[in-house]
């Protein structure tokens, strides 16, 4: 049994959407595993005691609900794939930025500021949100 032509391409649409949404997803997850594994080293470099660090954790963590929050909304309001492009896009510019922070509060306030707008925060916190 085969499908009509117009079920086919609606199936490679949604084929589409899936492979977009998890490669968001791997993005957002090997990011926050790269933090996890620099930040012993990066509290060095900033001469922040681990705790402190860890804390660059729970505000990204904190960040990611207000990100959901917030561009799930605007995905409904503008639809997926604007706010997912900005999104992505939000998320390259201050992953760059955070490569260049001066001090311990430039990198928590970056970090936090790429995962609420990733997924990871505003942007790619809602990336699974925005694009499903």
């Amino acid at each position: 049994m085969s499908l009509p032509m117009e079920d086919l391409k609606a199936l490679r649409t949604h084929w589409r959407i899936v492979v977009a949404a998890m490669a968001g997803w791997g993005l957002d997850a090997f990011d926050f595993t790269m933090l996890l594994f620099l930040l012993p080293h990066l509290g060095k470099v900033f001469g922040a005691a681990l705790p402190e660090m860890a804390f660059v954790v729970t505000a990204t963590g904190l960040t990611k609900v207000i990100g959901t929050v917030v561009w799930g909304a605007a995905a409904d309001r503008f639809g997926r794939k604007l706010p997912f492009m900005v999104a992505v896009l939000w998320f390259s510019f201050f992953s760059g930025l955070s490569g260049l922070a001066w001090s311990y509060a430039s990198f928590l306030a970056l970090a936090a500021d790429i995962r609420n707008h990733r997924h990871s925060g505003r942007v790619l916190g809602g990336h699974l949100v925005v694009v499903l």
